[in-house]
Parts: C-alpha cells; sequence; structure tokens
C-alpha cells in the first residue's frame, strides 16, 4: 500500500502519519520493520522499498521531500520509479511525506491512476474561513463536539495554527465537562479579546469595547490584522441582520453567511441585540478607519479608539 501526504499544514500531516504508522506497525518491530529516509538517491530508494519485512509482521517505510514527486525527472528515473511501486512486496508500506506534489509532472500523473495510492492533501486553514478547521476538530473530536461549537472554539483561537486547535480541544476534553460555548469562553483565550472587543463593539455596549479594546493595546494586538477581522465579522453581523429581515430560511442563512446550520444558532443569539445600522455604520468607519492608518494620517490606535466613542 502507497499513502502520499502532501501539503504545508504538517502538523495535520503529522498526525495522520502517526495514525498510519500505529496501524500497521506491530508494537515492539519498529526496530526491525520501521525505515525513514529524507530524498534518497535513486538507487537507495530502490534498495529501500524493495526489501520486504521481517518475518510476518509489516514494514512501514517513510520517504520524506521526495524530489521526483515535486519536480520533472528524467523519462528512465520516472519509469524506474513506477515500475519499482508497482511492484512493491505486499509486506510493505510505503508513505510518502511531502510539502507539495506537483500534479503536472509524468509521475504523479501516472501514479494517480493506480486505485491503490492514496492521495492525502494537508492544506494550511484559510485565516478567515471557520468550517474547514471546524469539521476537522469534530473529526478529531470523534464527534463529541458539533460543527457549531467547533466554529466557536476556532473563532476564538483562530484556524490557521491547527497545532493550537488541537491542543485547545484536547485541553477542553480533559477538563471532563460537556464543551459548550459558555465552557470555551471561559477557558479560552486565543483571539478571545479580539473577537470580544468586536462583538461589543457592534452590540453598542461602549464601555466594554473600550475596555477589550485597552486590552488588546497592552497585549499589543492592535495592527491592521484586526481591521480584516472586524470587517470581516461586521460583514457577517450585518449579512444574517439583513437575512432575517428578508426571512430566509435557515439553510438559505447559514449557505450565506457560509458557516453549519449548528453555529448558526449561535450567531443568531449574537446578533440579537446589534442593529443594521449601527453595523452599517461601523464598516464604513472601520474601513475609513484603516485608511488614515495606511496613509499615515492617523495611528489605528486612536482611529479605534474615536471609533469606539463615536
Amino acid at each position: 500500500m502507497i499513502f502520499i501526504l502532501h501539503g504545508k499544514d504538517s502538523f495535520r500531516k503529522q498526525l495522520r502519519l502517526d495514525k498510519l504508522k500505529a496501524q500497521y506497525l506491530e508494537p515492539g518491530t519498529e526496530a526491525l520493520n520501521y525505515a525513514h529516509a529524507v530524498n534518497p538517491e535513486l538507487k537507495d530508494f530502490i534498495s529501500l522499498v524493495q526489501t520486504p519485512a521481517w518475518g510476518l509482521s509489516t514494514k512501514v517505510i517513510v520517504i520524506k521531500n521526495f524530489k521526483p514527486l515535486e519536480n520533472k525527472s528524467e523519462d528512465k528515473e520516472v519509469e524506474q520509479i513506477t515500475q519499482v511501486l508497482s511492484n512493491l512486496p505486499e509486506s510493505v508500506v510505503l508513505i510518502f511525506d511531502s510539502a507539495k506534489v506537483s500534479g503536472t509532472i509524468k509521475l504523479v500523473k501516472g501514479l494517480k491512476k493506480n486505485s491503490e495510492i492514496e492521495f492525502e492533501e494537508f492544506k494550511e486553514f484559510s485565516p478567515w474561513d471557520t468550517k474547514a478547521p471546524a469539521a476537522w476538530l469534530v473529526k478529531m473530536s470523534e464527534n463529541s463536539i458539533n460543527m457549531g461549537i467547533a466554529e466557536h472554539l476556532v473563532e476564538h483561537i483562530g484556524p490557521e495554527d491547527s497545532s493550537q486547535l488541537y491542543s485547545e480541544l484536547r485541553r477542553l476534553q480533559t477538563l471532563g465537562r460537556q464543551i459548550t460555548t459558555e465552557l470555551i469562553d471561559k477557558e479560552c483565550k486565543g483571539k478571545h479579546d479580539i473577537f470580544k472587543f468586536i462583538k461589543e463593539l457592534a452590540a453598542g455596549k461602549t464601555v466594554n469595547a473600550n475596555r477589550e479594546l485597552e486590552k488588546l493595546i497592552k497585549e499589543k494586538e492592535v495592527h491592521l490584522g484586526l481591521v480584516a477581522a472586524m470587517s470581516t465579522m461586521l460583514s457577517k453581523y450585518l449579512k444574517l441582520k439583513l437575512s432575517e429581515q428578508e426571512r430566509m430560511n435557515k439553510d438559505e442563512q447559514a449557505k450565506l453567511l457560509g458557516i453549519s446550520p449548528d453555529r448558526l444558532f449561535y450567531q443568531k443569539q449574537e446578533v440579537a441585540s446589534m442593529s443594521v445600522e449601527r453595523l452599517e455604520s461601523l464598516l464604513s468607519k472601520t474601513l475609513e478607519a484603516e485608511n488614515k492608518t495606511k496613509k499615515g494620517i492617523m495611528s489605528l490606535e486612536k482611529s479605534l479608539r474615536i471609533l469606539v466613542n463615536s
């Protein structure tokens, strides 16, 4: 069996690699039946993968950053590799681990035609996408949390760092309590202060928003990334409020916002005290604050203080 794990999210890729090793490698046989190499020469690669397992066990071979999968190779080399992989000993499980594979090169195109070879891609999560990392968290939790709870956790931590998301999920599970939005609000930090600031601001709670802004300033979290987060969240809040006015059903609303129906329930609670007029005004003022900062007219810190109290 051959697995090709590729993508820049090294943490999720490593989790998958560890799972495959646990699945195929018998305990106590690692010294004899596990091999690891980083971009080996072709002759060394061939020798390594053609060596069967010791005894009646399965041999696991991990090849990291194998250049023929990432860059164009000579036709003769491609033919050699293809032939070797098509005649892999039954007792061998071969795992390629690479930051990228090029779908345009001849070797990869040929391998994709083989149904016994599994390609698994591990892309880094987009900075403003909550659905993909939330779906992954639900899977990693073995469905002990739903999409709504998972998306709430992603919003607190931020979607970019899968390692931190996974660590927070496991930490919450060790508390021995049901994971709820309230528990996440209490226990998780990450980007929590950023999102709390935006929620208080959108709800018109000026005193609370000022307090949260001062925290962000003290923690040096006031930057253009904060403005981007404000624009994204305020836009989502506004879309939801407008969809409610248009009496869209839940499925239509969830699709419009790019979130799960489970998360929609919690977002409806968040926007209950917000008005369309205030959200439209805040979006306009957020863009104005960003422009003033980029043009050097006013510091972002001062712009945000004015915005909060306007």
